[in-house]
């Protein structure tokens, strides 16, 4: 569960850093 949550908010987090830049 925690991994999951925590790859889950990576992969958004890149995402949003990859759309920003």
């Amino acid at each position: 569960m925690m991994t999951k949550l925590s790859r889950s908010s990576v992969a958004a987090a890149v995402s949003a850093y990859l759309r920003t830049c």
